[in-house]
């Protein structure tokens, strides 16, 4: 599957408008914090059970994310990070999504 660029960062820039407009500023997210994770070889083998299941943390992945606003070192992993918090605030408490 090849995607364009563009396309992710246009997609990318109405996903940051709908949460501008959406979420107050400052978003309150669930009481959930910890979630599953597996490797990314499970993850997209859907004909097998993930074998190894390990456990992540939105409020670690945050902090994480936020050493991004004093010193741009992105990492890839950044990436997982960002889309944790994102399935976070579609359900967060502070926005009808």
């Amino acid at each position: 599957m090849k995607i364009q660029k563009k396309e992710v960062l246009d997609v990318l820039r109405l996903l940051s408008n709908k949460i501008n407009e959406r979420f107050g500023d400052e978003i309150t997210l669930g009481s959930q914090d910890y979630y599953w994770q597996m490797t990314l070889d499970e993850m997209y083998d859907v004909q097998q059970e993930p074998k190894e299941l390990m456990i992540g943390q939105i409020s670690d992945d945050w902090l994480e994310l936020k050493r991004l606003l004093i010193d741009d070192d992105a990492i890839s992993y950044d990436l997982v990070r960002f889309g944790e918090l994102l399935k976070a605030l579609k359900y967060s408490s502070s926005g009808i999504w």
